[in-house]
């Protein structure tokens, strides 16, 4: 009888134990974790034909000193021409501080697009500015990679690139996502249409 008692103590100990090692290990954070929002510290836009296949420029906002909280983001100016089709290609990196290198995190973000959507929002309408999210994640809804950009009157306004994080939130309606979920990275880009 103290043998299968031995036994039995000995199973529910090693059952314990795994159990709590298995939760242990379903709660330690991950050795390679995804891209978080302290990552992204720059935005590349790449500005194409209409057709999205002659490269013309490339436009950036990036922060070389994120360690520095209160060091402000400065971007390059968008030119565009009235009436004509742009189509822009985004490129989100992080820096590394001290030797300024870019990292490319853009795949990472891809992979997870159907929580995530870049926005680009005129924060004005006088320039008449159109923007068309020309891709889309699994549920049809546009991730914000790859746009075309329309502008029919001559003004200078901002155009706000914002990733917003939304991880159970995310809709058809980019207007509407840009209250929802949490700002992973938010940069104001001047741009001038004449």
């Amino acid at each position: 009888m103290k043998w299968i008692n031995f036994k039995f103590t000995c199973s529910f100990v090693f059952l314990l134990t795994s159990i709590l090692f298995f939760i242990n290990q379903s709660c330690t954070p991950d050795a390679n974790p995804e891209t978080d929002n302290g990552d992204i510290n720059g935005l590349i836009l790449y500005r194409y034909d209409s057709a999205g296949s002659t490269f013309i420029d490339s436009f950036k906002a990036i922060d070389y000193t994120p360690s520095v909280s209160t060091d402000l983001i400065v971007a390059d100016t968008i030119k565009l021409s009235v009436n004509k089709s742009y189509t822009f290609k985004a490129k989100l990196v992080k820096v590394d501080e001290k030797t300024k290198v870019l990292t490319d995190v853009s795949n990472e973000i891809w992979v997870l697009r159907d929580q995530h959507n870049l926005i680009f929002f005129p924060t004005t309408t006088v320039a008449n500015l159109t923007i068309t999210y020309l891709d889309s994640d699994s549920h049809g809804y546009p991730v914000g990679f790859t746009t075309r950009w329309k502008a029919t009157t001559p003004n200078t306004i901002s155009v706000l690139a914002n990733l917003r994080h939304l991880p159970t939130a995310k809709t058809g309606d980019v207007n509407l996502n840009l209250d929802l979920g949490t700002s992973d990275y938010s940069v104001p880009f001047p741009t001038v249409v004449k």
